[in-house]
């Protein structure tokens, strides 16, 4: 509780020392802990404190528990993508599709992580898939090459996403090609906490 505390708080540090005490607790008499929150949690943190290889481990651990098993993949899948093993973060991405099949943010960098193994085929009809799933998924019409249409916030959100795959470059260029919207009144609406890991995950929910 106190590592949730002060990671909505962006208190990385602190939450980090929580989340470890909680995990040396968890796991003072069983490697396996039933409750994968502790170590999601250090996880997370550990990557805000730019300690990715020791994430990694957290996380790894975390996907011991079905709960966490499609939030924990989908940010191994970052850290993967920002080493460029492609292969790696694909593994990880279907492996976090296959405890949710609608990861939109999965489905997305899935899509990306093809196009970097020169799978153009295989992405785009994973995209496709996608806009049939959700066609206001502006993330994938993005990487579709449809205009993108959404408002400021979106295109910050798509971005944080891209930021945490290492892809600032692209990042940058989607943000200096986004538009304020002409009505700010009827703008897009921003992707749900829900397909977000760090909002909509059992950790923050």
């Amino acid at each position: 509780a106190m590592g949730r505390f002060h990671y909505r708080r962006a208190e990385f540090s602190p939450a980090a020392d929580h989340f470890q005490r909680a995990v040396d607790t968890l796991t003072r008499w069983n490697p396996n802990p039933r409750d994968g929150e502790p170590h999601y949690g250090l996880g997370l943190a550990l990557q805000r404190l730019n300690r990715d290889a020791d994430a990694y481990d957290a996380l790894y651990k975390s996907t011991w528990n079905y709960a966490f098993q499609s939030a924990a993949f989908f940010q191994l899948a970052r850290l993967d993508c920002k080493l460029s093993n492609w292969s790696a973060a694909e593994d990880h991405l279907r492996r976090a599709l296959a405890v949710n099949h609608d990861h939109l943010q999965a489905r997305d960098l899935l899509a990306i992580v093809l196009r970097r193994q020169l799978r153009f085929g295989d992405a785009d009809r994973l995209l496709a898939e996608t806009l049939r799933l959700d066609p206001l998924d502006h993330w994938a019409r993005h990487i579709a090459g449809k205009p993108f249409t959404a408002g400021l916030q979106v295109a910050l959100d798509i971005a944080w996403d891209l930021t945490h795959a290492g892809m600032l470059a692209e990042a940058v260029t989607l943000l200096e090609h986004a538009q304020p919207p002409e009505n700010p009144e009827k703008t897009a609406p921003a992707a749900s906490a829900s397909s977000n890991p760090d909002l909509g995950s059992p950790l923050l929910a």
